[in-house]
């Protein structure tokens, strides 16, 4: 199977779970690149060919320039790729792949995925301007491991499985999905006033829970 079925078989499970995170270019990347971050961490083989480094951070960049000059071609193809070979993917790590992406907004998943070596290798260059700079395999380093390591930690199987986001104003809500499911439109509203102040500091996501007294718990 070629490189590139195998992406565009991963895309097609995006498009198939999570069309909201699916429609961001930069997040459908952004979903790519972790989920090979993840493989390698596990000790497997990751594909970090064709990738290099935009100052978003890393890009595939046949599958991003396809997906910008033929969206619809594009789309179908993948749900196509997905459909023909299901098979091949991880679901357990597309899950957690998807969860970080669909947790953060852009500019802080753009922000996380400048913190991997491989990109850091070339960032002199990026950052300067220069074009087609490829990331290089290699300087995918112990660094990269770790923090990959790092991300599967805070965010295990079972709370991924157990969890409902609400996204509001670029804020995530992450709520049990038993608590997401009593929500009422007074709780939107409230979200949408925190929402409106922002994350905070320590950005994305927020963890919520409803008290029995109906009333937001926010972490």
């Amino acid at each position: 199977m070629q490189v590139l079925d195998k992406k565009l078989s991963l895309l097609g499970w995006l498009q198939a779970n999570d069309k909201q995170t699916y429609s961001s270019p930069l997040k459908q990347q952004k979903f790519l690149f972790f989920y090979e971050a993840f493989a390698r961490a596990a000790g497997e083989t990751a594909d970090f060919d064709d990738l290099y480094g935009y100052a978003n951070g890393p890009v595939y960049k046949t599958l991003y320039e396809w997906h910008r000059n033929e969206p619809i071609e594009f789309d179908r193809e993948a749900s196509f790729k997905f459909k023909e070979f299901p098979a091949w993917i991880d679901d357990a790590r597309a899950e957690l792949s998807n969860f970080v992406v669909k947790i953060l907004s852009e500019d802080e998943l753009s922000e996380l995925s400048h913190k991997f070596s491989i990109w850091q290798k070339k960032q002199d260059l990026i950052i300067h301007g220069e074009r087609n700079v490829k990331l290089c395999p290699e300087d995918f380093a112990e660094h990269d491991i770790n923090l990959a390591e790092e991300l599967r930690s805070l965010y295990p199987p079972d709370l991924i499985a157990n969890s409902t986001v609400i996204n509001r104003l670029g804020v995530s809500f992450v709520f049990p999905t038993e608590d997401a499911l009593k929500l009422t439109e007074e709780h939107y509203d409230v979200l949408c006033d925190v929402a409106e102040k922002g994350p905070g500091p320590a950005g994305n996501p927020l963890f919520v829970e409803v008290e029995p007294d109906g009333c937001l718990l926010i972490d």
